[in-house]
């Protein structure tokens, strides 16, 4: 079973890193119940991180999330000192907000920041699944989870690699060469004049000469040997030239 989490918690990764760019060491932003359920099972956080999102993990917590800590009390001490070894991340609120609200605000609308959440709240898990390309881990039954990737992750998704299939207007102008235009031109004086002149019907021409009709061809004059000329009368040879005797 441990064995099939693990393969499948590779493959979300592998969608969050090819559709959404998540690259190691990935920010995981943890809640105060989070890390207060951690310490309470003794797990070993950073071994279970790894394995989970099979990479390198570097912690972190917001200021209004420490705050919930300290809230705690006494009774909460050795918590807030696992959470003062992680990094703390600015949520730059000036006064201390419920730790959904400071989350969700670090989420923003598409991520961009590229955090991993870890949280025991199923309110702000519930609002995390909205945001497209945001990966949600939590404890159950003393077993770290990643969720499976929201509808609106596999949405965006599926937009983003159909968007990669149609070549946009820029980018057909720059491999065509030609520019952009909005729509196609008015035909001007010179273009109309050009057109309707095409269109007339031209003048009578000279008549052409019919062709020869096809038929069985002489031989070539070149190659036939001309007749020898017939030998005058009284045996001279043509030309009148008296025809020369042998002597004896």
């Amino acid at each position: 079973m441990r064995q099939k989490r693990t393969k499948g918690a590779r493959k979300v990764m592998q969608l969050y890193q090819s559709a959404f760019g998540f690259r190691e060491p990935y920010q995981l932003l943890m809640d105060a119940a989070f890390v207060q359920s951690s310490v309470k099972q003794k797990f070993e956080l950073m071994s279970r991180l790894h394995d989970v999102l099979q990479g390198v993990v570097k912690p972190m917590i917001t200021q209004c999330c420490m705050q919930a800590l300290y809230n705690l009390g006494e009774e909460a001490q050795d918590v807030v000192d696992v959470a003062k070894g992680f990094e703390r991340r600015m949520c730059n609120h000036l006064k201390a907000r419920p730790e959904d609200e400071c989350l969700t605000a670090m989420a923003g609308s598409d991520n961009h920041n590229r955090y991993v959440f870890a949280t025991q709240s199923l309110a702000l898990r519930q609002a995390l699944r909205k945001v497209p390309g945001s990966p949600i881990i939590y404890i159950a039954r003393s077993v770290l989870l990643l969720e499976a990737p929201s509808d609106q992750t596999l949405a965006k998704k599926h937009q983003m690699e159909t968007a990669k299939l149609h070549v946009s207007a820029q980018e057909l102008a720059v491999i065509t060469g030609k520019p952009i235009t909005s729509s196609a031109p008015e035909p001007s004086t010179s273009t109309s004049t050009a057109t309707a002149a095409a269109d007339a019907p031209a003048p009578d021409a000279a008549p052409k000469k019919p062709r020869k009709p096809k038929g069985p061809k002489g031989p070539n004059p070149l190659s036939v040997r001309s007749k020898k000329k017939g030998a005058a009368p009284g045996g001279g040879e043509a030309g009148g030239r008296p025809p020369k005797k042998r002597g004896r």
